[in-house]
């Protein structure tokens, strides 16, 4: 029975220990776990909190501490109440002119605010949301059934817009995806190899999702 309590004990002594040290090691005793997840109270998500310390340094940001960009208040353990609600955003520290993948950060911005999840969740709905902030690669489903049946443009799409419901402009409303494609399903060969962004987005913009009727 005192197995949790001991662990968090040696858990807090090895984050004393390598706070001196002047690296992420620290952050990764708890975030290199991969089952390191909550449940988003509001949409029902699940968000993971494991960072990849692998794909990490192989990205743009491999040599900036966490603390870098993230509140010192979580060099402490447990993390404070008030570092927990920290809410970063890419434009904290990149500039509009930032050029990603052919395009200047602030036209994504402005395709995102025209978006329907962005009328729908407000700043909720940012590059971290889809992206993972980290690595900047579009987030892939932890969820076995998904990722290993839709193509990684289409797997955030279904983490939140499964079977069982849609999100609507209005609310939240019980609609079943299948019975809405069923033209997608009566004529598979003819949409074989669409994904969602090909009809839910208007020209080249990969960022203004639109809803359509």
């Amino acid at each position: 029975m005192k197995i949790v309590p001991l662990f968090f004990a040696i858990v807090f002594e090895s984050f004393n220990y390598m706070n001196a040290q002047n690296n992420n090691s620290n952050c990764y005793i708890c975030h290199g776990q991969s089952t390191l997840s909550i449940k988003d109270s509001t949409f029902g998500i699940i968000q993971n909190f494991y960072v990849d310390s692998v794909s990490y340094n192989k990205s743009h940001h491999a040599n900036l501490n966490c603390t870098d960009c993230h509140s010192e208040e979580f060099k402490k353990f447990p993390h404070p109440k008030k570092a927990l609600s920290e809410h970063l955003k890419c434009l904290d520290c990149h500039d509009n002119d930032l050029v990603i993948q052919g395009e200047k950060i602030s036209k994504i911005n402005n395709e995102l605010k025209k978006s329907v999840h962005y009328q729908a969740m407000g700043n909720k709905s940012d590059c971290s949301f889809c992206h993972d902030p980290h690595t900047m690669e579009l987030k892939t489903s932890p969820l076995w059934k998904i990722k290993n049946t839709y193509p990684i443009e289409d797997q955030m799409c279904i983490e939140c817009h499964d079977t069982e419901y849609k999100w609507f402009k209005g609310g939240k409303q019980r609609v079943k995806l299948k019975a809405i494609h069923s033209t997608i399903s009566n004529n598979i060969q003819k949409w074989q190899g669409k994904k969602c962004i090909d009809c839910h987005t208007k020209g080249n913009s990969r960022h203004n999702i639109i809803f359509l009727n």
